[in-house]
C-alpha cells in the first residue's frame, strides 16, 4: 500500500524533501512505517523518538494501524516552559 509522508518545519533539515511515498504490506502500524522512513532517509534516525507522528491530521500511537493513501506526519514536539 501507498503512503504519503510529509516533514514538517525543523524536521527538515534531516531529510531532502518536504514529502514522499513509501510503500508498505498491508496490515502496517506507524512503527512500520518509521521503520520504513528510517531505512530510505537514514538521518532521521537521529531525531526519529524525539518526534510526534499524526496519521490524517491526527497524533496517533505507534501501535496504530496505517491504511492505503493514509498521510502520515512528522513534526518536532512543541517546547517550552
Amino acid at each position: 500500500m501507498k503512503i504519503k509522508i510529509s516533514v514538517l518545519g525543523s524536521t527538515r533539515t534531516y531529510t531532502d524533501e518536504e514529502e514522499f511515498f513509501i510503500e508498505l504490506d498491508h496490515m502496517s502500524t506507524v512503527s512500520d512505517v518509521v521503520q520504513k522512513i528510517v531505512e530510505i532517509k537514514p538521518d532521521l534516525q537521529k531525531v526519529m523518538k524525539y518526534l510526534s507522528i499524526s496519521v490524517n491530521n491526527t497524533l496517533v500511537a505507534r501501535t496504530h494501524q496505517v491504511f492505503e493513501n493514509d498521510e502520515i506526519a512528522l513534526f518536532s514536539r512543541p517546547g517550552g516552559g
